[in-house]
Formats: C-alpha cells, structure tokens, sequence
C-alpha cells in the first residue's frame, strides 16, 4: 500500500497536529498513545492495511509525538481531547468507530466519547482503562527514577513489562517505535501527567456500543478495573485477550473486534447465559474471541481444514484452538461441543 499522505490540523489551544487517513467507507479513527509515530507505526502495523481495505482509516500523533509538534509543555487530558477533537473536525466525518489502541490512549477516547455522543458509534478500548493501574505506574517510575538511565534503556525496559519476556523480538520492536515516537525527556513530562489522568466519572455518561479488552493476567491492565468498567458502562461487553506471543494477542484482539461488529446490539446479551461476570457476558467459560469463533465454525460443521481456511490459521492452531476449547467448556469431541454452542446461543 502507497504510504498516504500526511497533513496538519491545528487544535483548539494552538498546537500542530499530524493526520493521515487511507482507504474508503466508514470512518474508524485510532489512537495510540505512546506508541505513535504515522510513518514508523504504518510500517510495523498491518492491522490498519486490513482495515482500509473495509473502512476508511485516520490515524493521527497526539501532541508531543510522531510528526505533531514536539515542544509540548500541557499532556492534561483536556489538551489530549483537543486533538481528536481537531482531527475529527478537519474531516468532517460522520458518527465513527474510536479506537483506543492499547492502554494509555483509554481515558482520552473514554473523554471525547462522553464529550461527543452523537459523534462516537463504537468505541474499542485495546487494554481498557480509566485510569492507571497502580502497578504501571509504580514499575515505569522505578525505571525512570534509576540513575543514569538512558532512552534505550527506559524504552526496552517498558516494552518488555508491556510484551512479558518470552517475545524479545516484539519487544525490540516496540521499544524502537516508542524511541521514535517521543523524547525520554518529553516521555517524563506526558507521564507525570498521565498518572493524574482519570476517566472514571465518566463511564456512566458514555452511550456507544463499546468492546473492552483485556489482555490475562497482566498487572498493567487490571481485569478488575475492565470488569468495574464494563459494568458501569451501559452498552459495554468485555473479551479476555489470551496469548503467549505478541502475535497471538493481536490475532485474539482482532478476532474479538470481529466478534463484536458481527453481533448485533439486540443479541449481546444472548451470549451470556445467567448474566454475572462481565467477561462471562462477552464470551462464556473463559472463552476468548478466537475461541468463540471456531466454535461457531465447528457448530456450523466445518472441517479442521476448512476452519483453517476461512480464519487464515494452521491446521495445528485450530487444532490447539479446538483443545482448549474442549477444557474450558468440558466436551470430548464435535458433537458435544455442538451441542454447547446451540445451548449458549453461540451460533
């Protein structure tokens, strides 16, 4: 794909803001926050070539990052607010699918969509938070506060907390893009102020369909603080994203974002079979959205080959697939787990 065009929108309190969009249909605006930088991401991200293929994409740097202007001195939430407010306007596009592409870019998405009701149609919080978890901040603190420490050093270290330590090659990635995307000194500054961000009040207030993800057993994005969330939110449901690589969490991710276009408003709640848990209400028995698919493709009597095929997977990932699911639901074989899906309306 032909590297789209870059261009620059003011925002309400004065500050250059860098934009792209590419592809052709209904609006999907994302954010990412520390990790943006719109030439650097685009190479490292496939995710958005997909999407532009359905949908037409606007990535943006918020201030401070990527190609936005670098001299910044206010990161409050307001000013992050302002930015997708400039952007969203310049284009002038209709209500829009907001993503907030991993943790630290929630509270801002949680604020424009409480902000701007009729604007936002569905929200994704990739990591979802309102505010930081107490673990986050305490680690990425201890890193800074270390003496001598350099933007290599500070940056590799967050990648690993954010990648877990079995995915070295992901996690050089990411701290590559980070370095990019910001100075260690600005780093320090947005931090200092990112620690005081707080969206929980407005929960309550935010209207659109919206997915939350949550990535397990990970300390920086509490499944605690999701659940609070999704329950507090009014038309919010929630996926475990499962993974031991990076790679397999961005498929799991994916596939939950799949799953929740693909189910209608109306049958949400059909997914969970006695309400409770909000996880449970996404996807029962631990499932994850992945999971949840090919069940529905088992159910439908698909083949291991043929599941194979339609999701793009190895014959020996369904086949894993197919054995977790088994665990988690308690069935021996097809039939069984047929029976399952039809029961808890998954098909």
């Amino acid at each position: 794909m032909t590297e789209p065009q870059v261009r620059y929108v003011r925002s309400a309190d004065g500050v250059n803001i860098a934009y792209y969009e590419m592809g052709e249909g209904v609006p999907f605006v994302s954010l990412s926050i520390p990790y943006s930088h719109l030439h650097t991401e685009l190479r490292v991200a496939s995710m958005y070539e997909s999407i532009a293929r359905e949908a037409r994409v606007v990535l943006y740097d918020p201030r401070g990052f990527g190609l936005s202007e670098r001299d910044i001195d206010d990161f409050s939430l307001p000013a992050m607010v302002h930015d997708l407010e400039a952007v969203v306007e310049r284009l002038g596009i209709p209500p829009f699918v907001l993503q907030a592409n991993g943790a630290s870019a929630s509270p801002i998405a949680l604020a424009y969509a409480a902000m701007h009701q009729e604007r936002v149609s569905h929200l994704i919080l990739g990591n979802a938070i309102a505010k930081p978890e107490l673990l986050m901040v305490e680690q990425i603190s201890g890193v800074l506060a270390l003496p001598g420490a350099d933007w290599r050093f500070v940056s590799e270290s967050i990648a690993r907390f954010t990648q877990g330590w079995d995915d070295p090659d992901a996690s050089d990635e990411l701290a590559a893009l980070l370095r990019d995307s910001i100075t260690l000194e600005s780093f320090r500054l947005w931090f200092e102020h990112f620690v005081t961000w707080d969206a929980s009040d407005l929960l309550p207030t935010v209207k659109a369909r919206a997915l939350l993800t949550v990535t397990s057993g990970h300390g920086w994005f509490g499944l605690e603080q999701a659940r609070a969330m999704a329950a507090t939110m009014p038309n919010a449901r929630l996926a475990l994203i499962e993974g031991r690589t990076a790679a397999e969490r961005a498929e799991a991710y994916v596939g939950a974002i799949r799953q929740f276009f693909r189910v209608p408003a109306t049958q949400e709640n059909r997914l969970d079979g006695a309400g409770g848990d909000p996880v449970r209400r996404a996807l029962p028995d631990g499932l994850t959205a992945r999971e949840a698919e090919v069940l529905r493709l088992i159910a439908g009597g698909r083949s291991n080959r043929e599941i194979s095929e339609q999701l793009t997977l190895s014959v020996r990932t369904v086949a894993r697939h197919i054995a977790n699911i088994y665990s988690k639901i308690g069935t021996r074989n097809k039939a069984e787990a047929t029976d399952y899906a039809h029961r808890r309306g998954l098909t």
